[in-house]
């Protein structure tokens, strides 16, 4: 029998009841969104580092700040030194269905403060 190689990665509020929880399973990693005890959502974690950071927080579309939180691969390798860094892959969790909904990431920019690369993606 194999094992899982369960690790929890930690977990951030998103609001009263609803939880995005990170577990290394089989050597991947994946999120679930959790309202109280039951798990609403999975999402497979694409590959995250230092170049391409997770990041979990409000973003800008547009020059405008998002209301939804949104989880992204970030692309820190082409844009290094700046404060806002623009996504290669991005999802926003829709709180009201317990959802990660895939976004364009055309015109979206995340600032730095919510890497959460475990190398803290600098």
């Amino acid at each position: 029998m194999k094992d899982l190689g369960l690790k929890d990665l930690g977990a951030t509020e998103i609001s009263e009841g609803l939880s995005c929880i990170s577990w290394l399973i089989c050597g991947s990693e994946f999120m679930l969104l959790q309202d109280n005890l039951i798990v609403r959502d999975a999402l497979k974690v694409p590959a995250h580092s230092n170049k391409s950071p997770l990041f979990i927080g409000t973003c800008d579309i547009n020059r405008k700040e998002t209301k939804a939180v949104i989880v992204a691969i970030l692309d820190a390798e082409t844009e290094s030194a700046a404060p806002m860094l623009s996504a290669k892959m991005v999802w926003k969790i829709d709180e009201k269905k317990g959802k990660f909904v895939s976004l364009s990431t055309e015109g979206l920019r995340c600032p730095r403060s919510g890497i959460s690369t475990v190398d803290g993606g600098l």
